[in-house]
């Protein structure tokens, strides 16, 4: 298929949709359908089908090093978003519920004329950060750290790359603030794995029985609840995990020390201990 082929397809389908293997063309042109999408679809393999009547525009330049990026809002009851807020090799889309709730309290602008696309700041301790989390450098007990890319050469592995922690995450953008009231939220998401190198599959054979949790997690992706408070900021488990799993999880100080806040999911369901 041409590169004209695929910007007029009024329909389209991405088998096994997964961003962070696209090249940088192709992520460019698939962006464009997104933005220009009238319908999208996406079932429990990440498949991905786009309807459109109209081509798309190449997006502006996006990348690691910029604090921009998009965001295209999907149907919340797409397979894959029934249990997740965020998925992270399905970027730039989202649950509609997401993107409805940043424009509650105007922390997101519709620049991209024209389209159902957002224009959203990324920060790296922020839930635009999952997008770019790697399986690889997320460990079970102490939590997310990030990739280094002002290296000037890349390193041949990340398996066990945790030398730069990532900062307690904040929910800030969607309005809560939780010194302010006693109401937050709480976000999951799903943290895919990345394709791993000849270097990669060597390391991480060496924690296959000394943690378990972490070859896991490197091979399967890892499930994040996102409370955003001081205690237990970050839940962390291998694999893709339910709501529920996640939630018994939960420390009993965590319980105890914001026993009079009430915490929600963004669809509004509310968190319960029990």
């Amino acid at each position: 298929m041409t590169i004209s082929d695929f910007m007029k397809a009024e329909t389209l389908e991405i088998p096994s949709y997964d961003f962070h293997r696209l090249d940088l063309l192709t992520s460019k042109l698939v962006i464009a359908k997104l933005f220009a999408a009238d319908e999208i679809t996406i079932d429990s393999d990440n498949n991905v089908r786009i309807h459109t009547k109209q081509g798309g525009h190449l997006p502006e330049n996006e990348g690691y090093f910029h604090s921009m990026k998009y965001l295209v809002p999907a149907p919340n009851d797409c397979e894959c978003f029934k249990e997740y807020d965020l998925v992270s090799n399905l970027y730039p889309l989202v649950p509609e519920r997401l993107t409805n709730a940043l424009k509650r309290y105007e922390h997101i602008n519709l620049e991209i004329k024209g389209t159902r696309t957002y224009r959203v700041t990324a920060f790296s301790n922020a839930y635009m950060a999952l997008f770019d989390q790697d399986a690889r450098t997320i460990h079970p007990v102490h939590g997310l750290y990030s990739i280094d890319r002002h290296l000037e050469r890349k390193p041949e592995t990340y398996i066990n790359g945790f030398d730069n922690k990532r900062s307690n995450f904040q929910f800030f953008d969607f309005g809560y603030d939780w010194m302010q009231d006693k109401k937050g939220m709480m976000l999951l998401a799903y943290v895919a794995p990345r394709e791993l190198t000849t270097k990669d599959r060597v390391e991480i054979e060496k924690f296959r029985d000394s943690l378990p949790d972490y070859y896991q997690g490197v091979m399967e992706g890892w499930t994040i609840l996102v409370t955003a408070m001081k205690i237990d900021n970050l839940v962390v488990l291998p694999g893709k995990r339910t709501r529920k799993e996640m939630i018994a999880k939960l420390s009993p100080e965590f319980w105890e020390v914001y026993k009079d806040f009430e915490f929600k999911f963004l669809d509004g369901t509310v968190v319960s201990k029990h």
